[in-house]
């Protein structure tokens, strides 16, 4: 049987699997045709293949001669001298060859090795590797690294590869020849030699290499990470082209050593070495000093004495090798980051970095974040025409995406980058990047992130203006700290961090500097009556922003099941009763407002605690007291007024002994001047004081005109009237121009927000009390808002409320319902539904309200259906006549197909 020469062809091809599969084929013919001249032919074509230039016939032939030397090996046909005769016989490089040729026939050469070298050979895996064999691969291969600078690399990194397949299996004599022909050849101080040292475990380098005697220099100790190597480790590591001509030391070294061809951005196979032993060297010396420092002191002097002899012995062996520290500083920091290395050996700089950021102990972090780094990184960063701002973009992402694997080196990170004698509080705004945004959102230990931005709070600067920008900084940060872990922050959570977050903020938005000493405040009171006391301008920062804080957390549970304002506002107190001097001073009338607000809260705090019967309201009236009391010791001049309403309604529903909620309207009161003020807080704090309160509205406390007194009606639209007097007294205190021009956008926009925000409690009623027969009151004026309203966002929030909430309601008791009243209603927006200046979307909600209706009609009374009816044909009448109404058929036909469910249903 002859062997398909077609398989030999088919080897070459571009398509893996039919490489594969060719190499298949033709080993199953070898072996069922088991002729000699076959397998002579089939070894000498693979290898001679090995040099072909096209793409992938050095992947095929490779595969194919691997098996075929492991079958051949076996069954005793081929010797490893043998076979490495005809791999330099027809692989031979020749004068006449060209560089093409020359090169195809090296790497011919190459491939030829590694596939002896390979396991999968079984040359070298069998049980007793003969050393004649070993001995006579390895000069093969270190003969060939010797021919070309290019080929150094991958040939020695064969040589890597075999010794640690081969670690165990062979005797330190072969290890030990290894070494002694890289140092015949004066391979050793180069990064592959280098790599094959490190390839040995370290006590073998100490043990067996350091007693070798080599002819050339070489690493003193046999080892390159001992201290006495730092500076030809450098030189080594330095020792490759990269287009450095400026660099004297460099150029006189280029003469003497090995160089390779062009630069790559590929990086050598050392640094993996390199940072191994390195992070591994560290990640040991860090868990004996926690062994160390965990350790009982002994009684006995004796033993003392001795364990001070072991560890100072053990401190001297460990000063012998190279830490992290030592080695980024001299090797990386102030060689490939020095301000004259070339781009080319930035670029690498950064890629070491990634490995070694990867690789290094959080402990150790602070070790690379080194000066020359650092201002490279910044530099590059900071423009996109920078010719490694790519590179140094990639490094930024490679820290964030490493510390969401590895949270623990978030805080070392960000203490660098910020608060480092390198780094800068403004590293996001320098390098054009989020790098503090992204690592305040990994799982890193919330106290330890907040101790890093109240930290700065604390800095004390002579610059002003530098100091103010610094605590700003930081007091952004410190929120957007809380709103990256917001969703993560619940009744079970450890909040201790959120409330050094406030005791911190707290400080800056209320208390004033107190001097340390008597003679130091004599010195500050007269320094602020020439300054005439000129208030710090973090103050009303730090208020506004501790006031975000509060509103972004003010819905999660505490487990001391108290209120976000209350425990602000304990704070508050607790630094003042520790000697801090509120900034804001009060006079006895003042004093007398806040100590009875603080009484009630006292009050209420003892009932809540005591499991009350009606929790809701007293977490209602806590709110209440505690942020308007907040707002007092800001200075407000709205809270005076507002906490004296407050003390005379708490008082007032204390009275009612039988539950009578008709006081609902002092709560409508407070609400509404929460929401005439522009504060997400006090809007937040609105919409949970009505989710806790509307569920106290009943039939007995509509709000309509006949079921309130005069009085009352009075205290509503007063409120109202307040806020619509403030805006114009504003207005009329602005003289004409461009001036009252932004007043009135101004005064518009406060009335719009106000609407939206009116709304949102309707919204939360419905969801509160969906079967509440109240909701259908809400109808009318909630159709009468969307047609008037300019604000286009506000009639769609409308539209939506009507089409999701209300209309989808189901009153659970509609015999109180006036059918009468309905039917009016009914009528009314039937008529109002042929105005021409009505929207898309109105003709939709009233469509849609006009069926909600009639379906508590229909709810109430079946026999009003015709009744119905007849106020729809009415309506189609109308609509058919008036040709320039924007009412649609659509309506018409919403109540055909609820008039057909309804008839199915019957």
């Amino acid at each position: 049987m002859t062997v398909s020469r077609d398989h030999y062809f088919v080897l070459a091809s571009d398509i893996e699997a039919e490489r594969i599969k060719a190499a298949v084929g033709l080993i199953n013919e070898l072996n069922e045709a088991n002729a000699e001249d076959e397998w002579e032919y089939a070894l000498k074509r693979l290898i001679k293949g090995l040099s072909s230039s096209r793409a992938s016939a050095r992947l095929g032939f490779s595969t194919c001669l691997t098996e075929l030397i492991n079958i051949r090996i076996s069954n005793g046909s081929l010797t490893v001298s043998k076979l490495l005769e005809l791999i330099n016989e027809h692989n031979k490089v020749t004068s006449s060859m060209n560089g093409k040729e020359e090169r195809a026939a090296l790497f011919g050469k190459l491939f030829g090795l590694q596939c002896v070298s390979n396991m999968n050979s079984g040359v070298f895996n069998r049980d007793g590797v003969d050393a004649e064999d070993f001995k006579l691969f390895i000069d093969n291969l270190i003969e060939l690294s010797c021919t070309k600078s290019w080929i150094r690399e991958p040939a020695l990194f064969t040589v890597l590869g075999l010794l640690r397949s081969l670690t165990g299996k062979i005797s330190d004599d072969l290890v030990i020849y290894i070494f002694e022909k890289l140092d015949e050849n004066k391979l050793s101080l180069t990064t592959e030699g280098l790599a094959i040292f490190l390839a040995v475990p370290p006590q073998f380098r100490s043990t067996k290499l350091s007693s070798v005697e080599f002819k050339n220099t070489t690493w003193k100790h046999a080892d390159p990470l001992h201290k006495s190597n730092l500076s030809l480790l450098t030189k080594v590591l330095k020792d490759i082209s990269t287009g450095d001509e400026g660099e004297a030391e460099e150029g006189k070294s280029k003469k003497n050593s090995k160089q390779k061809g062009s630069w790559s951005p590929r990086l050598h196979f050392v640094w993996q070495l390199i940072v191994s032993e390195l992070s591994t060297s560290s990640e040991t010396e860090v868990i004996d000093e926690q062994v160390d420092n965990s350790k009982k002191r002994k009684k006995h002097s004796d033993k003392k004495n001795k364990k001070s002899k072991s560890s100072n012995s053990k401190a001297v062996v460990e000063s012998d090798s190279l830490q992290i520290s030592e080695f980024w500083k001299v090797v990386i920091d102030e060689s490939f980051f020095s301000e004259k290395a070339s781009h080319e050996r930035k670029y690498w700089g950064f890629e070491i970095f990634g490995l070694f950021f990867q690789a290094v102990q959080p402990e150790s972090v602070d070790s690379i974040f080194t000066q020359n780094f650092m201002r490279t990184l910044i530099n590059q960063a900071s423009e996109q025409s920078r010719m490694l701002n790519k590179i140094a973009k990639k490094t930024l992402t490679a820290i964030t995406e490493t510390c969401k694997i590895q949270p623990l080196k978030t805080v070392p990170v960000l203490q660098n980058i910020l608060l480092g004698q390198y780094g800068a509080l403004h590293f996001d705004r320098l390098t054009k990047s989020k790098t503090t945004e992204i690592l305040l959102s990994t799982d890193a230990p919330n106290d330890a992130l907040a101790k890093i931005f109240t930290s700065v709070l604390d800095r004390d600067n002579d610059d002003k203006d530098a100091k103010f920008k610094d605590q700003k900084w930081a007091i952004d940060q410190l929120l957007h700290l809380v709103r990256s872990k917001k969703a993560k922050i619940d009744k079970t959570s450890d909040l201790n961090w959120v409330d050094q977050i406030l005791k911190s903020l707290v400080q800056k938005a209320y208390m004033s500097a107190k001097p340390a000493s008597d003679e130091e405040q004599d010195e500050v009171m007269e320094d602020q009556e020439e300054e005439d006391e000129e208030e710090d301008p973090i103050v009303n920062f730090a208020q506004e922003r501790l006031n975000s804080i509060i509103s972004d957390v003010i819905s999660v549970e505490r487990a001391d099941n108290q209120t976000w304002s209350y425990k602000t506002l304990s704070l508050l107190l607790s630094a003042i009763e520790s000697g801090a001097e509120p900034i804001f001073k009060f006079d006895d009338e003042l004093n007398t407002v806040k100590d009875k607000s603080l009484k009630i809260l006292k009050k209420i705090r003892a009932k809540r605690e005591s499991q009350h019967t009606d929790n809701s309201r007293l977490l209602v009236f806590e709110l209440l007291f505690s942020m308007v009391t907040l707002q007092l010791f800001s200075g407000d001049a709205e809270s005076v007024n507002t906490l004296q309403e407050l003390q005379d309604y708490y008082y007032d529903t204390k009275k009612d002994d039988d539950e009578d909620y008709d006081k609902v309207i002092g709560i409508v009161e407070i609400l509404l001047n929460f929401l005439s003020q522009k504060s997400s807080l006090l809007k937040k704090l609105s919409s949970i004081i009505w989710e806790n309160w509307c569920d106290k509205v009943n039939g007995e406390d509509d709000f309509s005109d006949e079921s309130m007194d005069d009085e009352q009606m009075m205290a509503i639209d007063g409120q109202l009237a307040k806020i619509f007097q403030q805006r114009r007294e504003a207005l009329d205190t602005v003289q004409t121009g461009n001036k009252r021009k932004e007043e009135k956008i101004a005064a518009k926009e406060t009335i719009v927000s106000l609407k939206h925000r009116v709304v949102d409690l309707l919204e939360i009623y419905v969801k509160k009390c969906p079967n509440n027969p109240l909701i259908i009151g809400m109808v009318s004026p909630l159709l009468s808002g969307m047609h008037i309203t300019l604000d286009k966002s506000l009639g769609v929030k409308i539209h939506k409320l009507l089409k999701n909430k209300v209309c989808k309601s189901k009153i659970s008791d509609t015999s109180a319902l006036d059918k009468d009243e309905l039917i009016e209603k009914l009528k009314e927006m039937h008529k109002n539904s042929l105005r021409t200046s009505n929207t898309n979307d109105y003709n939709l909600s009233t469509s849609q309200c006009s069926i909600f209706i009639a379906k508590q009609l229909v709810q109430t009374d079946k026999a009003l259906i015709d009744e119905i009816i007849d106020l729809y044909a009415d309506l189609m009448k109308q609509w058919f006549k008036k040709k320039n109404g924007r009412l649609t058929s659509s309506m018409f036909f919403d109540f055909i197909n609820w008039l057909n469910s309804k008839r199915v249903q019957n």
